[in-house]
């Protein structure tokens, strides 16, 4: 996955849907 777009810090202030946070916690360890 290319992900390098995606910045996790700014993602993890906003308040975002459970399942969203949970696939978002996904992908990191995917990272």
């Amino acid at each position: 996955l290319e992900l390098k777009w995606v910045n996790f810090k700014e993602i993890k202030e906003l308040e975002i849907c459970p399942a969203d946070k949970n696939l978002l916690e996904s992908l990191k360890k995917d990272l």
